[in-house]
């Protein structure tokens, strides 16, 4: 279960980077934007109480919540097999020794644990 939402969290880390290198255009105003995020988003973790933790709260009926820096996301399963996850849709396709390969509605990823990389396909 935590290996499929590591999995998650990185493709759609990984999604969101390659989506926001792809404008060229406003290339300059994402990097603003980007570091407009990054500092709430640090701004929120060095002011969250102490014991404060992140991760998966609670898994029931196949859906699993998981409190983040920004929020509570709930990651749903569905019915074919794979999870649904802020409007994409991911299914793992292999695992093996740390390297899973997960086809997203984005494309299909490899995430390599060990190295802690993303790797489109």
């Amino acid at each position: 279960m935590k290996k499929m939402i590591l999995s998650l969290v990185l493709a759609a880390t990984a999604c969101t980077a390659t989506y926001a290198n792809s404008n060229t255009r406003d290339h300059e105003k994402t990097n603003v934007t980007l570091q407009t995020a990054l500092q709430d988003l640090k701004q929120k973790l060095t002011s969250a109480p102490s014991g404060t933790t992140y991760g998966v709260v609670s898994s029931r009926s196949g859906s699993i919540v998981i409190n983040t820096p920004l929020g509570r996301y709930t990651v749903e399963r569905l019915s074919d097999g794979s999870y649904s996850f802020m409007g994409m849709k991911a299914r793992l396709i292999s695992a093996q020794k740390g390297i899973y390969v997960v086809k997203t509605s984005l494309g299909t990823w490899k995430l390599d644990t060990r190295r802690g990389t993303v790797t489109k396909k």
